[in-house]
């Protein structure tokens, strides 16, 4: 599977705007990602719509997922 190097700067370009303007979600997920995410870690996630529509879901982490995450925060560098 090839990667597009365009799609990859617009992605680069994208998680900037996004940076900028979730200042506080970035920062959570630096903590985060600084000992927390490990096997057996549980992650809840909530989004409520303007309209305060709810949906929720939860997982734990596997050994699987801390890897990835280990090869995501390789790229960032």
């Amino acid at each position: 599977m090839a990667m597009n190097p365009m799609k990859l700067l617009k992605l680069k370009d994208r998680y900037k705007l996004f940076k900028k303007d979730h200042p506080k979600l970035i920062a959570f997920g630096g903590v985060a990602a600084n000992g927390s995410l490990v096997e057996g870690a549980k992650v809840d996630i909530k989004i409520t719509t303007p309209e305060g529509k709810a949906i929720a879901t939860d997982f734990e982490l596997t050994a699987n997922d801390v890897e990835t995450i280990k090869l995501l925060k390789d790229i960032k560098g």
